[in-house]
């Protein structure tokens, strides 16, 4: 990829960086401004985005990728320990999961909940810690009664490794995958739209199965 800056001397002698096009692979247009994104660790993502390619979140602006990591965590995300480094899509990832397969997780549920209970779902990734002490983010499905909490269903991303999602019952690790678009990136491969499709398709089916079983027992 072109670099979009060039450096400008600056009294001193050094050279501090001026961004004259969009970040965004083929994009020419002036950049509006840099993504706002500050990690936990206090590492800013320095991207800068035109106003097409660029998104808003609560009044601010962010690349893409870390627009969906402030709108995952929602309230969230006015808290520094909860904001993942800079290239780590753990937040994202598992929200985009959870929506996906909520349709067919609500069915799974509602089916086997019993007369005084209500399903609970979360509206917000939240933050919490891997068996080694690590941070992870996930989000969670509750089937509820006046007495707590029978059953949950949760999934999972790991500071370590932010393309593996892992999907617990309880305590208990039923499966875990790497979604087949981030496998597609990495090998550089180019799917048609059908491929995708059905690549998605046999991801979610997947983890359907290992739910359906796992509740039934």
């Amino acid at each position: 990829m072109d670099d979009p800056t060039v450096p400008v001397r600056q009294p001193g002698g050094g050279a501090l960086p001026v961004v004259m096009r969009c970040g965004e692979a083929g994009c020419d247009a002036q950049p509006v401004e840099a993504c706002a994104y500050v990690d936990s660790r206090g590492n800013a993502c320095r991207t800068h985005w035109c106003e097409e390619h660029g998104s808003e979140v609560s009044g601010r602006r962010y690349c893409r990728r870390h627009a969906g990591t402030v709108a995952a965590l929602g309230s969230k995300a006015n808290n520094p320990r909860a904001l993942p480094d800079v290239g780590h899509r753990g937040a994202s990832l598992v929200r985009w999961v959870y929506r996906d397969l909520d349709p067919a997780l609500t069915i799974i549920l509602e089916k086997v909940s019993l007369a005084n209970e209500h399903l609970l779902r979360d509206t917000e990734v939240a933050v919490g810690r891997a068996a080694d002490g690590s941070r992870c983010w996930e989000m969670s499905w509750k089937l509820a009664s006046p007495s707590g909490v029978r059953m949950r269903i949760t999934l999972m991303v790991e500071e370590k490794d932010d393309s593996v999602v892992f999907v617990r019952m309880g305590d208990n690790v039923l499966a875990s995958g790497v979604p087949p678009w981030i496998e597609a990136r990495r090998s550089g491969q180019t799917l048609t739209e059908d491929e995708d499709r059905e690549q998605r398709r046999s991801f979610y089916a997947f983890l359907e199965q290992y739910l359906t079983e796992a509740v039934s027992q």
